[in-house]
């Protein structure tokens, strides 16, 4: 069974020794945590470290703000601009044009049916379809 550890063995006469502590007590390390003047260097050099750190943000949030500024006059210029249609990006050009696209499609088809003629060049179209009579009677 281990040996119980008694408070005299541990801290004779109640003071604990910490000279055999690493890094020691000694007074540059006890001066450093607890200065004289309430700040410590550390916290000084943190602080200012900060103050620093601010104060780049503050030029790196100019220098973002004028970027977007000169951005947004740049997108206030059309990307692609036609007769009747105006487009502020490529992405809403591409759209604009794949459904102008499939309705321009889509109302040819029409006319062709409803007229037999394509609009584009004015031809005719054949959609004669012979119709299929069907013989019940021979089918058996």
């Amino acid at each position: 069974m281990p040996e119980e550890v008694t408070i005299d063995q541990v801290a004779p006469g109640g003071i604990v020794q910490l000279n055999d502590a690493p890094a020691g007590t000694d007074d540059a390390t006890f001066d450093s945590l607890f200065p004289a003047d309430g700040v410590s260097q550390a916290a000084a050099q943190q602080t200012q470290a900060t103050q620093t750190q601010g104060t780049q943000q503050t030029q790196v949030q100019q220098t973002q703000t004028q970027n977007a500024t000169q951005t947004q006059t740049q997108s206030d210029e059309p990307f692609l601009k036609g007769a009747n249609s105006v487009y502020k990006t490529r992405d809403a050009a591409l759209e604009g044009i794949n459904q102008k696209d499939s309705l321009i499609a889509q109302l040819r088809q029409r006319y062709i049916l409803a007229t037999g003629v394509d609009p584009v060049n004015g031809q005719p179209i054949n959609q004669t379809v012979a119709p299929v009579e069907i013989d019940y009677s021979q089918n058996l």
